[in-house]
């Protein structure tokens, strides 16, 4: 299915994990708890998914620029 949709559309083909870590990522970004979304997914810590998925969106390093002025 994935592929068929791919194939039509042109688009870049992308993996099942591509996914999950758009997923996760998303999920951090929008303030959902950490250790929530760790056993969600499977982790066996918070720290695991942090370090592997918790990359800043751009937005939110504006944010922190934005806090730290004064």
């Amino acid at each position: 299915m994935l592929d068929t949709a791919v194939s039509k559309n042109n688009f870049k083909k992308i993996r099942l994990h591509d996914f999950r870590h758009s997923h996760i990522s998303h999920l951090i970004h929008l303030g959902v708890n950490i250790v929530a979304i760790s056993e969600r997914v499977g982790h066996d810590s918070a720290s695991i998914t942090l370090s592997v998925y918790g990359h800043l969106y751009n937005e939110d390093k504006n944010k922190v620029a934005d806090m730290l002025k004064y």
